[in-house]
């Protein structure tokens, strides 16, 4: 995953799935998707990417579900670490397909207040 600047770029997991080129903000990068261990207080690279695998498939259905549109408010359920309490906590995400400085469209994920 590259990073640009306040965006982080996750395409290479879609690329068999969305066409676009896909970001997310650091803000929603560092909320729901990176994980710490709480043992080793070290970023645990296993969960983080599930939890990016899980964010992009909320993404892929919530772009289904709106597929007219090129601003999309949706529902992800993060899915509580192991050692949590059970059950998920849902939040809301934004995702605007946007032509920036290129040819080719993006799809930047941020949250609703971005």
């Amino acid at each position: 995953m590259k990073q640009d600047g306040q965006e982080r770029s996750t395409s290479v997991l879609l690329k068999n799935v969305l066409k676009l080129p896909v970001v997310i903000t650091d803000a929603v990068w560092m909320r729901y998707v990176i994980c710490i261990n709480k043992d080793t207080e070290r970023i645990s690279s296993r969960e983080s990417t599930d939890r990016l695998v899980h964010l992009l498939q909320s993404l892929y259905v919530g772009l289904v579900n709106n597929s007219d549109k090129n601003l999309i408010f949706y529902d992800h359920h993060i899915r509580p670490d192991k050692k949590s309490a059970p059950g998920k906590k849902g939040i809301k995400l934004k995702a605007m397909i946007k032509n920036e400085n290129c040819n080719e469209p993006i799809i930047s994920v941020m949250l609703p207040e971005e």
